[in-house]
């Protein structure tokens, strides 16, 4: 949208405020209350100058900010993404109050536009770049203090808590009153009880999109770990923003005589893991956790994602909340919605015929573990989706066969394909939809593997060759 539209669009809704401040300034105290106690939600909406009076707007005007929010980020394209909707809120409303309230401008699509620079301008500077460290439950088998995936960094957990301490506790004694302290040293306690900690950095943003954004890469670096080892040897992998079933639990439970019978369990606080693990991803894994933490950069540093990118951070992170899924029949759902969103850019008649022979095809091509009679199981797989999906199978009676098994080596074996296929088809035909992905894919399966190679070999050498004057 142009920014004259924006800023018309803009104009209607601050006049809109404008109308809703002054009827709750017209009003008495008196008329006031009266209004609230029949509208006790109104009184909810306000916001405050400088000097600290208060004005309210209500539930009415509380709708116009949300659509300026909206229209800011149309104003200013370079924020999407970047800052949270709360800060974006309260920023419009402190800037209103300056523009509108303090310097008391006419409402009009020039000072519209001041208006919203002014609210950009504060936006941005609560840009920072932000370290995150989160706990985690991961391996404990023995391996060096520190590994990486893309820029996700894991610390044992002994190393972060003595150099945390130290900066802490740097420099002259601090005068932080005791309960402060109390929540440091109940903070370091509880990492503590955790053996690995993850850290990345996430800046240009504001603090809460930068959490956001942390904990979303940092579960997409556990999500790669579980594609590349499977659910069994992950099941106990977890961020401590999510860690889900309990460490420990406690049951009560009576018999037939009535006596009162009391239990307690505990588990290990983390897997053991493959004795091999660190070897595996930095030698024969390395070229799979390379590929797929660039994309945990390319997400964390707001950089621009392709089609193909987007797609394979989304089957990365469904296959993840398959391996963590309780019941079987959710997590045979999103392994086929992790290969159809990494396969499929459109709707199809017979759809169950059309993906089984497209990853049946795929799975065959790249000499996949899970090739063989894969166009049967591939169907048999998607039955039983569909069955769960439409009713036919109620997820938890318990009473059906859950292919389970080979719905993740399946999903598994789709996602490591990926990273061939996908950069074949970037130099064959540089899809940027759904609609050119599936128009690549139908041509591949048409003409081969061979035919798919041959062509991005081809068109990468014209990309690379100077064009003749």
């Amino acid at each position: 949208m142009e920014v004259s539209k924006v800023l018309s669009r803009a104009t209607r809704l601050i006049k809109k405020i404008d109308v809703q401040i002054n009827r709750f300034r017209n009003m008495t105290p008196k008329e006031q209350l009266k209004f609230f106690r029949a509208n006790r939600f109104s009184s909810f909406f306000s916001l405050k100058d400088s000097a600290g009076r208060e004005f309210f707007y209500g539930e009415h005007g509380s709708k116009y900010f949300d659509q300026l929010c909206e229209l800011l980020l149309l104003f200013s394209p370079e924020l999407k993404g970047r800052v949270g909707y709360d800060l974006t809120k309260k920023s419009l409303k402190s800037s209103y109050a300056k523009v509108y309230l303090e310097e008391s401008l006419d409402v009009s699509t020039a000072s519209a536009q001041q208006f919203f620079e002014v609210c950009v301008s504060s936006l941005k500077s609560n840009f920072e770049i932000f370290e995150h460290h989160f706990p985690c439950v991961f391996f404990i088998e023995e391996s060096p203090d520190f590994f990486d995936v893309g820029p996700v960094k894991f610390s044992k957990m002994n190393l972060f808590v003595a150099n945390a301490e130290f900066l802490l506790n740097d420099g002259p004694p601090s005068d932080k009153e005791s309960f402060i302290k109390s929540i440091d040293r109940r903070a370091i306690d509880y990492y503590k009880s955790f053996p690995w900690v993850m850290s990345i950095k996430v800046g240009g943003c504001d603090y809460e999109t930068s959490f956001d954004n942390a904990v979303f890469s940092c579960n997409t670096a556990l999500n790669i770990i579980r594609v590349l080892f499977g659910s069994n040897s992950t099941e106990w992998v977890r961020l401590s923003t999510g860690l889900g079933e309990s460490l420990s639990s406690a049951r009560i439970y009576a018999g037939n005589n009535g006596k009162i019978v009391c239990s307690l369990s505990a588990r290990a606080h983390s897997p053991s893991g493959p004795t091999n693990w660190y070897e595996f991803l930095n030698g024969e894994g390395a070229e799979y956790k390379d590929f797929f933490g660039n994309l945990i950069d390319k997400f964390s540093n707001f950089r621009e994602m392709s089609e193909l990118s987007k797609r394979l951070m989304d089957a990365i992170n469904w296959f993840g909340d398959a391996a963590l899924e309780l019941s079987p029949g959710a997590a045979i759902v999103k392994y086929v919605t992790c290969v159809e969103r990494l396969y499929f850019g459109a709707q199809h008649q017979d759809f169950k015929k059309v993906f089984s022979k497209r990853i049946s095809r795929i799975l065959t091509d790249f000499e996949c573990s899970s090739a063989k009679n894969s166009l049967k199981t591939v169907g048999d797989i998607y039955t039983v989706r569909s069955t769960l999906v439409h009713g036919a199978v109620s997820p938890s009676l318990g009473d059906y066969p859950w292919p389970l098994f080979e719905a993740e080596n399946i999903a598994k074996d789709c996602i490591l394909c990926a990273l061939h296929i996908y950069l074949m088809l970037t130099h064959a035909f540089q899809p940027t939809d759904a609609a050119q992905l599936e128009a690549g894919l139908k041509e591949y399966e048409c003409n081969g593997l061979g035919w798919l190679s041959d062509l991005a070999v081809q068109n990468r050498w014209k990309c690379l060759t100077p064009i003749p004057e």
